[in-house]
């Protein structure tokens, strides 16, 4: 038996058992516990889907939650947005133009785009891509209660981000290169990468990213999905609207499954995939925990080990993504928990928890 399947019902039986319990069933045992444990502070109708991976070998479990009461559900099709973990294909398609000689990983992202950046601040893409290209988290010039405040980025495009980083964007003289995370600067990589290509940021993420790995269910655009979209839920529990990044989309704006989403962390598996490899690839220690390679987070958990990670929220929608590349185990937890939500960095917690306990 996987060591990653969770039942709820199994871990209702198993603790009326007083036999000795197996290794498997204490795996089990633990892990539905840790997640009817999240599960309690979040509201009626949360639900969330796992995919489990180890040793190269994929389960999915899925859970709604009723009144008081969880619910197994099959529900590895079925589409959440993901936030942030768009970043790391956004870098995706970096790596890709990288290995094709588009562009080199520390050439200036000025270089491709059509106008001049305020007081000539330069920023590579490798700084788009690490978080260490000194821009702020989001431009100034957006204000998040926008006309519609379930759907904030909507009004934010092309014309507003060209207007903040040719007029108003202010960075010190001398920028002392660190780690400070930026959607503006994922966003600002994603649009620089339609350029290269000449190709929208969709069409990108088709050819690049989920043709190659059969990830037949990915997208940004929400109508197309509209029969396995999971409804979001805002930080109070009711149904929310979907976001729209607009101009910013490669730093948040992809909707996935988890079935799609394990796909991609068996293809990180592969050294073959010599664009994934490069993501990987440490360009920057944060501190002595953490680094960061094209898009992905690494922690350090020991000398030796390494774990990469990404996690995301939006208003309706909260995910985290782990990855053991050298044991080959991973997770993928997508949720309807609000990006807002007080206790949504439980589901950050659980991923690591449970990837721990399946180890």
């Amino acid at each position: 038996m996987n060591k990653f399947i969770l039942p709820i019902a199994c871990f209702l039986f198993l603790t009326c058992l007083s036999q000795e319990k197996t290794n498997n069933e204490l795996d089990s045992d633990n892990q539905s516990k840790l997640i009817h444990k999240a599960f309690e502070l979040f509201p009626v109708n949360t639900e969330i889907a796992f995919g489990f991976i180890h040793n190269g070998q994929v389960t999915y479990s899925g859970f709604v939650k009723n009144s008081n009461e969880l619910e197994p559900i099959k529900n590895e099709q079925s589409v959440f947005e993901i936030g942030s973990i768009s970043k790391v294909f956004t870098s995706t398609i970096l790596a890709n133009a990288i290995l094709e000689e588009k562009v080199k990983i520390k050439e200036s992202v000025n270089e491709h785009l059509n106008f001049k950046v305020h007081n000539d601040y330069e920023f590579s893409m490798m700084q788009l891509a690490n978080h260490t290209s000194g821009l702020p988290r989001m431009p100034g010039n957006f204000i998040f209660n926008s006309s519609d405040p379930s759907n904030p980025f909507k009004d934010y495009g092309e014309k507003a981000l060209r207007e903040f980083l040719e007029l108003y964007i202010k960075l010190p003289d001398k920028r002392n290169v660190k780690y400070e995370y930026s959607n503006l600067g994922a966003g600002l990589l994603g649009y620089a990468l339609t350029n290269i290509y000449d190709k929208g940021y969709e069409a990108l993420l088709l050819e690049k990213v989920f043709k190659k790995y059969e990830m037949f269910n990915s997208t940004t655009k929400a109508e197309k999905l509209t029969s396995l979209l999971v409804q979001g839920l805002d930080n109070k529990g009711k149904p929310t609207s979907n976001w729209d990044l607009n101009i910013l989309v490669g730093a948040g704006g992809v909707l996935s499954n988890v079935e799609d989403m394990s796909k991609f962390i068996l293809a990180q598996f592969n050294n073959a995939n010599k664009e994934l490899l490069l993501t990987r690839k440490e360009t920057y220690s944060i501190n002595d925990d953490m680094a960061i390679g094209l898009g992905w987070h690494i922690k350090k958990e020991s000398n030796t080990k390494r774990l990469v990670w990404h996690n995301g929220a939006t208003g309706g929608y909260r995910s985290c993504m782990v990855l053991d590349i050298e044991n080959k185990n991973g997770i993928v937890i997508l949720s309807n928990v609000s990006g807002f939500h007080e206790s949504g960095g439980k589901i950050d917690k659980l991923a690591f928890d449970l990837l721990k306990i399946g180890d």
